[in-house]
């Protein structure tokens, strides 16, 4: 259901107790850039790694589009009620997971206690140095993020 519990209690609150699976930042196949990579193999459904970042709304992530939209590098992550993750000046691992159209994880929206909180779930079976992709699906401005997987 995408929420967690807030008691103590019970066993759903991977998120609060960091149940993640071990991940790695290494260089990727292209020149200048970085993948996330598994550092132990995980199976679908498990947690890797919390999305974190400044939370913009959608005034103040227009503002902060102009400058960002000159870099090449872009880490930002749509919540939900227009808001913005923006993992570019403090942020996870989960910020290097690159775009694949077919990818290998998804990100996930849950609740935890009243914030929602965003990570990356695996969609597959995947063995220690793995690559960990996401489908970033995301469009901002007048630019989408530009897709180099090959599909």
């Amino acid at each position: 259901m995408g929420v967690e519990c807030e008691n103590g209690v019970c066993a759903n609150r991977r998120i609060q107790l960091r149940d993640f699976r071990h991940t790695l930042v290494q260089p990727a196949a292209r020149p200048d850039e970085w993948s996330l990579v598994m550092g132990e193999s995980g199976r679908t459904g498990d947690l890797v790694e919390e999305y974190v970042g400044e939370c913009l709304t959608r005034g103040q992530f227009k503002k902060v589009w102009e400058v960002a939209k000159t870099r090449e590098h872009l880490y930002f992550c749509a919540l939900i009620h227009s808001l913005v993750l923006d993992g570019s000046r403090f942020g996870s691992f989960a910020r290097f997971a690159n775009h694949h159209c077919d990818a290998s994880a998804e990100l996930v929206q849950m609740t935890v206690a009243t914030e929602r909180r965003v990570v990356i779930r695996l969609r597959l079976d995947l063995e220690k140095g793995d690559e960990v992709t996401v489908n970033y699906n995301f469009e901002v401005g007048e630019r989408e993020q530009e897709c180099v997987c090959g599909c």
